[in-house]
């Protein structure tokens, strides 16, 4: 289906605006864990924590966060984020090794 354009032939919903966006579902933590089954992929904004989730198809993971200065928090389950610099195709790992922050070029 295509909304505002043609359909784009690899996308199920292909949308183009100059003047409007995209509003994912909106719901609180307790509305969202209370999805059945969850499909990997899913995608929801949390009035909670005022973060966009995903479902990885196993955990729900916030991936982006504001706080309440307006600073981006990023959140990883893992053990640090990659980083890739556009301008050499370089790949760090940004991560806290004892409470310092740290990077390695992985």
């Amino acid at each position: 289906m295509g909304i505002g354009a043609a359909l784009v032939t690899s996308a199920l919903l292909s949308m183009t605006s100059t003047t409007k966006g995209f509003l994912p579902p909106r719901m609180t933590t307790t509305q969202r864990d209370a999805i059945a089954t969850p499909a990997t992929g899913l995608v929801i904004y949390n009035t909670t924590t005022s973060a966009l989730n995903v479902y990885t198809g196993a955990a729900w993971v916030a991936l982006i966060q504001l706080d309440s200065s307006g600073n981006v928090q990023l959140t990883t389950a893992g053990a640090g984020f990659i980083v890739k610099d556009a301008s050499n195709g370089n790949n760090y790992k940004i991560y806290t090794d004892g409470g310092e922050l740290a990077a390695d070029p992985v």
